[in-house]
This record gives structure tokens, sequence and C-alpha cells, in this order.
């Protein structure tokens, strides 16, 4: 809460910063509404409905603190734009993009598709800023009602990602890299999914899963358990753990914290089969072992062959099951096109076998590790 309170402050810093450099004046400040996140929704008649949370800044030359409002504002049009500006009929104050945090796709219109939003994203000039983009999973109140305790939901979630898009099993997509796979090869990519999950406290909104897009339209969703090798193939993971089973006492596990991955990747066409290479480095160490471990070079091997093999059943495991879906989320038909330029070839994916091959290291080991 501390740190989010300081990134609320940072962001009225921010909004403050045009006034004295220029941009804005204290009067002209007070007349504008900043969104910090935007809920797009399609209703049942196809028209774009938005919610946008916004911070009011309020700022006087007598003054030495800053204030803000948190506002939702709801609009509805046949394009986004038009439901933008349906808010500000409704708004006293300039609806502004530069500090948005978030564009937050309900799960009914990634399903319905994306397009009428993203032309409007990808080129107006206010909305040049391209901060991360989700997929939601559930109901909207919840979701509009996030901040009524004075947390803002689109800076919640500008720390939430940055805290967690190392996670391994995290997926992460923001606008700007985004709006380019969509472009390349088939146009399919991945969007982080928002849940919310019930613990002891209450609801609680987490990164969870994601969807899979095609022609800007969600065609599949992706757990979370997938993410990890999603992210392997990727070259995603930089950081994280690894459990494996004990191999001096079955019923418990040794983790393995990821120190530093490397995904290498080349592709090979014969004229019939497409091979898809991976070469996967992990440098690891041993973080924690349930129960007692003694370690020797013996164990360490076992360990490592077998995490090595593990991660590589998982792979080609999530590769077969989008492979025979058609669902290129692995980027086949981008680097065929890039390194065979002049070969043509419908859905690539079908043809392609996977070739894995994992370099598990463990650093640091001493003789004897007390488990904790």
């Amino acid at each position: 809460m501390r740190k989010l309170k300081r990134t609320i402050g940072l962001l009225m810093a921010g909004i403050l910063m045009a006034a004295s450099t220029g941009c804005y004046n204290y009067r002209d400040i007070n007349k504008v509404t900043f969104v910090t996140s935007a809920i797009l929704d399609l209703d049942p008649f196809d028209n774009v409905v938005i919610y946008l949370e916004c911070i009011n800044p309020y700022r006087n030359t007598n003054e030495s603190s800053d204030k803000g409002k948190r506002i939702v504002y709801a609009g509805t049009g046949k394009t986004f734009l038009e439901a933008i500006r349906d808010v500000g009929r409704s708004s006293s104050y300039k609806i502004n993009f530069t500090q948005n945090r978030a564009y937050i796709f309900t799960e009914n219109a990634a399903r319905k598709g994306l397009k009428r939003h993203i032309d409007l994203i990808e080129k107006d000039q206010e909305l040049l800023v391209k901060p991360d983009m989700f997929v939601y999973y559930g109901s909207l109140d919840p979701l509009i009602k996030f901040g009524d305790n004075d947390e803002y939901l689109g800076l919640y979630l500008n720390e939430l990602t940055q805290k967690m898009k190392t996670t391994p099993t995290v997926l992460y997509m923001n606008t700007s890299d985004y709006l380019s796979e969509r472009m390349a090869g088939n146009g399919t990519t991945v969007i982080g999914g928002l849940r919310f999950k019930e613990d002891i406290v209450g609801k609680k909104l987490e990164l969870s899963g994601g969807g899979i897009f095609k022609g800007d339209r969600l065609v599949q969703n992706i757990n979370a358990d997938e993410g990890l090798s999603f992210n392997f193939l990727r070259d995603n993971v930089k950081s994280g753990t690894l459990e494996v089973r004990n191999p001096q006492d079955r019923d418990t596990f040794v983790t393995l914290e990821i120190l530093k991955s490397k995904t290498k990747t080349d592709i090979q066409y014969d004229g019939q089969r497409v091979r898809l290479f991976k070469k996967i480095i992990i440098n690891t160490s041993i973080a924690e072992a349930q129960g007692k471990l003694v370690v020797d070079e013996n164990v360490i091997n076992y360990i490592k062959t077998w995490e090595a093999e593990n991660i590589k059943k998982h792979l080609s495991q999530v590769f077969s099951v989008y492979k025979n879906q058609n669902i290129d989320i692995f980027q086949v038909e981008n680097r065929l096109s890039k390194k065979y330029s002049k070969v043509e070839i419908e859905d690539p994916i079908r043809l392609t076998d996977l070739i894995v091959d994992v370099d598990l290291n463990i650093e640091g080991t001493s003789k004897t590790k007390n488990s904790l």
C-alpha cells in the first residue's frame, strides 16, 4: 500500500509537471481528468461500452499539497471514439489518456474481436502511450468497484505487473508489443489474464493465465500451468522457481531458484517438414530442500537430468496441444517468412516438429544441504 501511494504521488507529480513546463497552467490542470485505466466491453447490440477510471487533480498556486479524486465514467458508442465522446458529454472535465496504465478487455469483447478498439489505440496521438493489455474473466461489477477503497485499478495493475512479469508462469503483454505481433506472421499473440481469487481476507485481483488472439479475436484461453512452458519457448523466463521431487525422500520437494534463463531458437525447412529448434539454458541454485538432502555429484546429476526431461516433456505437450488446433503461438510462420522469404507454406505449424534441448545447471552446491 505504501508503494502504491508513492506511485500515486509520482503520477500526480508527473501530471503537475506539465503545468511547470508550460503544457498546462494550474487553471488548465484543474479542467482535465486523466485516465488511469480503461475497461472495454461490448453490449448485446455490439456497441462499444467503456469504463474510464480517472484521477482528477486539483492544485492552486497557494497550496503546497497535491490533491486528486478518483472518478469512474461510463460511455457507449458504435466505436471507441464515439464512446469516449459520450463520456465527455457527461464530464465537466476534458478526458486525457496520457497517464493511462492499462487497457482491460472483457472476455465478451475479446471473443467478439478488438478491431473496433485497436484502430484508435494505434493511430490516435493522445493514445501514443502504450500501456499494458489484459483480458478480464469474470463479472464486471467488482472490477469497476475495485478502487472504492481509494485504490486506483490502473496504478495497482502497473505495480503488480512490474513485480510479477518476471514470474515464469505469468503472461504479460503491453500494447506496443501487441500492435507489432498482430501484424507478424498469421497475427497470433497472447495477452495476460486477470481474475479475482477468493482468499481468507476476500477477493483479490491477480494475474492468471491469459488469452490467445488471432486476427484480433480471442480464440483460446491459456491456463497458468501452460504459462511456464509458453514463456520458456518464447524466451520470456528471467527468474522464478522449479520444484523437483527430493531423490532421497519422494514425499518432499527440492526447490531450484532460476538465476538466469536463455532460449535460443532456430528454424529449418527441408521442403517437407519444418523443424523448430529450442536450446534452453537454465542456471539455477538449490533454494530449499524439504526433509534432508545430502548433496553429492550423483544427487546433482539426478536432479538436473530429471528436471531437464520434465521441462522437455511439458514443452512438447503444450506445443502439441496448440499445433493440433492449428494455433501458432510460437511464431513459426513469422520465423519461416524471415528465413525463407521466397517460400510460402499454408499453416506451417501443422508441418512443424519441435526439437528441444534443455541444459540445466545447478550452481553453488555444497556437500551437504540441510533442509528447512
